[in-house]
């Protein structure tokens, strides 16, 4: 089992960083994936799951005003492969690759 952590930096209107962070485990994963995700002040977040040829599989979070997201989600009904987890807020946009066994 892996765990993959993105972190990203990023400038506000102070001049601070930001940190963005997003975890997708376990990865790779048979049925359930958790997706967790946090950011200092609330932004609208989404986010969105993509098969390799760029067809969006799955909305997981649609738009959520929040600081915070830890979503259980079943992947059990997807074939083996190669997975994009995408994140996007108002200012960034992070994608993650998700093993599906």
């Amino acid at each position: 089992m892996f765990l993959i952590s993105i972190m990203v930096l990023g400038c506000t209107k102070d001049d601070d960083s930001e940190q963005y962070n997003l975890i997708v485990f376990p990865n790779p994963c048979q049925d359930i994936a958790t997706i967790m995700f946090s950011i200092y002040e609330p932004d609208y977040i989404t986010i969105e799951v993509f098969n390799m040829e760029g067809k969006k599989i799955e909305t997981i979070v649609d738009n959520q005003n929040t600081t915070q997201i830890n979503s259980k989600w079943n992947c059990s009904s997807l074939d083996k492969g190669i997975y994009l987890v995408k994140l996007t807020t108002s200012n960034f946009t992070q994608s993650v690759n998700l093993v599906k066994l």
